[in-house]
């Protein structure tokens, strides 16, 4: 099942962007699909062990690389707007409807990934089966006035690099912060204030929670 890592793809996504995505496949015939939405700093590569535990499950398993980080296309650690996430998560579930055609498909995401996850399934909620957050991060860890800044931040210099979340937040394990810290793919990620912006910008995601029946309507 190792061969999780070495099984990138690309399929092209918005605006001529190729969104890289790994997948997984048990050797039966599969009962049901998930795709996997990464958080802030990580990617696909990260999700290895979580792929063989649902592979070995009976499920096939696809992640993606959000644009601007891992393997994918776009400005690094930059977004305008989530709903470009959910475009990017549009297009890999695409693929793997037509690789697993007719299956049950789950919806997995981490932390920041939660939030897209919710995005999408808020979009396509009669083709879910499933929707699964985990450690959902609907909020950044800074103080009130420091979220201020960055919101006027993300208007005024959107494409500056202004947020560096330490791997040590992101796990406990000294080995796997290590390997994080090495990881030329996310050791430089420092995220834009323009991503900040789109983050905190959680009226939206708020007002559209409300509608669809959640805790704030």
């Amino acid at each position: 099942m190792s061969n999780f890592i070495d099984s990138g793809a690309r399929v092209e996504g918005d605006n001529g962007l190729r969104i890289f995505f790994r997948s997984l496949r048990p050797k039966e015939k599969p009962r049901a699909f998930v795709v996997i939405v990464p958080g802030f700093n990580a990617h696909s590569g990260y999700y290895a062990w979580v792929a063989e535990q649902f592979v070995a499950a009976g499920l096939a398993v696809y992640a993606v690389d959000l644009r601007g980080r891992g393997n994918s296309d776009g400005e690094r650690f930059y977004v305008e707007n989530f709903e470009d996430y959910v475009r990017d998560v549009e297009a890999v579930v695409k693929v793997a409807k037509s690789r697993e055609p007719n299956l049950p498909f789950f919806l997995f995401g981490h932390s920041a990934g939660g939030v897209v996850s919710c995005l999408y399934a808020l979009d396509h909620q009669t083709e879910l089966a499933g929707l699964i957050c985990e450690s959902f991060a609907h909020e950044l860890p800074a103080p009130d006035f420091a979220l201020a800044v960055f919101k006027g931040l993300g208007h005024l210099a959107p494409h500056a690099h202004i947020l560096h979340l330490p791997n040590e937040r992101f796990s406990c394990d000294p080995k796997a912060v290590e390997a994080m810290n090495e990881d030329p793919l996310s050791s430089a990620c420092r995220h834009s204030a323009g991503a900040c912006r789109s983050i905190l910008s959680n009226q939206f995601f708020r007002y559209e929670l409300a509608r669809a029946g959640g805790p704030d309507r």
